[in-house]
């Protein structure tokens, strides 16, 4: 579910060579961060860690990491910095439930730097098309991160030298990233607010405090709202009755399911999949 219902957006590239240091006293980051290091030497104090930042090294970290850069003076560091956005959802930050390795060497971060030229002049232009050509690079360029062989990924170079002292711990990143697991896999199930809970290893009041505040919304309410996302692809996509239909996302009232389908859509699954008929009655569209 993370993934397919993905979006992404390049906010920002520019090249830059950095004298000095930057973010010096711990900041939040207000984007998802891709560095492409072309030259220079520099280190990236991460609340996860340390980096020592090179040549050939790629950086990837979502927003609402604790940040602080330095630059060697003697080694200014180059890098191309991407800011993107990496939804899923329409609510969760993408990077913060599935997150790609964080450092990236060898062929992975080769290939990621030169394609990271590519996006650089496609941004540089003015054009119609061009947030399509620089959001399918960074897709491109997501996509390399994620399948990376483990030989080009890099742990910290040291301890973390910052905390992140706002917003959710990673442990309830953590929790929270299971459980959309759980739900995703086991959407056919009648998941209760105690399994889910059970699931994070937090009280079912505490678990419920923490998946709000990251998420946006209920454990509960957001269940309710994957499981008639896949309903309506399963009345759009198949010829499934609506009890069954109803069984597969969880749901063993069909009339309870029913309601909860018009409440969130404001239609009955049968209207709903009327709706979606075109010319041939018997085809779905």
């Amino acid at each position: 579910m993370l993934f397919q219902q993905a979006s992404f957006h390049c906010d920002h590239v520019q090249r830059i060579r950095i004298i000095g240091n930057w973010m010096t006293h711990g900041e939040l980051a207000q984007s998802n961060k891709i560095y492409l290091l072309t030259g220079g030497k520099g280190k990236l104090h991460l609340d996860c860690g340390t980096y020592n930042m090179h040549a050939g090294r790629v950086m990837i970290y979502s927003a609402g990491t604790m940040q602080i850069g330095e630059s060697d003076p003697a080694a200014p560091l180059e890098k191309i910095y991407i800011h993107f956005r990496a939804m899923t959802g329409g609510v969760l930050q993408l990077l913060r439930f599935a997150p790609p390795p964080i450092c990236l060497e060898g062929e992975a971060a080769a290939n990621m730097i030169a394609l990271g030229d590519q996006l650089l002049a496609e941004w540089e232009q003015d054009y119609a098309v061009r947030s399509l050509a620089t959001n399918a690079l960074l897709m491109q360029m997501l996509l390399m991160a994620y399948r990376a062989d483990e030989a080009d990924r890099r742990a910290a170079d040291g301890p973390a030298v910052i905390n992140a002292e706002q917003g959710a711990s990673r442990d309830h990143f953590e929790a929270v990233g299971r459980v959309l697991a759980v739900m995703t896999k086991h959407i056919d199930e009648p998941l209760s607010l105690v399994d889910l809970a059970e699931c994070a290893n937090l009280s079912p009041a505490h678990f419920g405090e923490v998946f709000k505040r990251l998420v946006g919304r209920s454990p509960m309410k957001f269940l309710e709202s994957i499981r008639m996302q896949r309903a309506q692809q399963l009345l759009a996509q198949t010829e499934a009755t609506v009890s069954e239909i109803a069984q597969q996302v969880g749901y063993r009232d069909p009339n309870y399911f029913s309601r909860a389908f018009c409440r969130h859509t404001r239609s009955t699954p049968s209207s709903y999949r009327n709706s979606l008929r075109v010319g041939d009655p018997g085809k779905i569209q």
